[in-house]
């Protein structure tokens, strides 16, 4: 069991609600595709696309009783694609 699923039932215990989750993780990954192999690849995945998952459904029961929202913070390398960062 990783430790950040301990965090919802912490918070419980010493807040009444909360409001928002704000995921704000993401790592690059500079070089050409061929210089890529496959576990920096996954490993990139995983924070950028899993973390924000796994993040919020951890948190997704505390939100729901209080009306909360999820916040997605996102890089302007999500969006425009620059030489020699094919990996983000």
């Amino acid at each position: 069991m990783k430790e950040y699923f301990l965090l919802p039932k912490l918070i419980t215990f010493f807040i009444v609600a909360l409001w928002a989750v704000v995921n704000n993780a993401g790592i690059s990954k500079p070089g050409f595709m061929e210089w890529m192999d496959t576990e920096t690849v996954k490993k990139v995945f995983e924070v950028n696309a899993i973390g924000p998952v796994t993040v919020t459904n951890a948190f997704l029961p505390l939100l729901k009783i209080s009306h909360g929202r999820v916040v997605v913070v996102s890089s302007v390398l999500g969006k425009h694609t620059q030489s020699c960062h094919c990996i983000f």
